[in-house]
């Protein structure tokens, strides 16, 4: 992304949009230690997964931009910036970065916003939610 080396792996773009069945006996095995130690290619390659037990996402909802074309998904839900996103200053006209922008500007201006969440003092962040 943003002109940065990518390495080519196996499932590659695949953990950018996932949905588990956090019941699942092999999603339970994932435990904090187990993100914690293993490496990102473990991680990314599913490799704590049986092939057989992966599914499917339709491109919708994993519209992977500079890679899908509108004839390939002609209306995304979900978009991954693969190259760089609009946040960065090369990227500013990539595809769908109208859309981004307009969402990050209701984030930003939302009187809730995740930054909300913690409690700010004058000597930083402090960790205790602010409920």
């Amino acid at each position: 992304m943003d002109g940065q080396i990518q390495t080519q792996y196996p499932r590659k773009n695949w953990s950018s949009f996932m949905l588990i069945n956090c019941g699942h006996e092999q999603v339970k095995a994932l435990t904090p230690g187990v993100v914690n130690t293993e490496t990102g290619l473990y991680l990314h390659r599913f490799n704590w997964l049986a092939d057989d037990v992966i599914g499917e996402l339709p491109i919708t909802w994993n519209y992977l931009e500079g890679w899908h074309t509108s004839r390939d998904c002609s209306d995304p839900i979900g978009v991954h910036f693969t190259r760089g996103g609009p946040w960065l200053d090369a990227w500013k006209d990539v595809e769908y970065a109208n859309e981004w922008n307009q969402h990050s500007f209701l984030y930003d201006s939302s009187p809730c916003t995740r930054r909300d969440l913690f409690h700010y003092n004058s000597s930083g962040r402090s960790s205790r939610p602010t409920l």
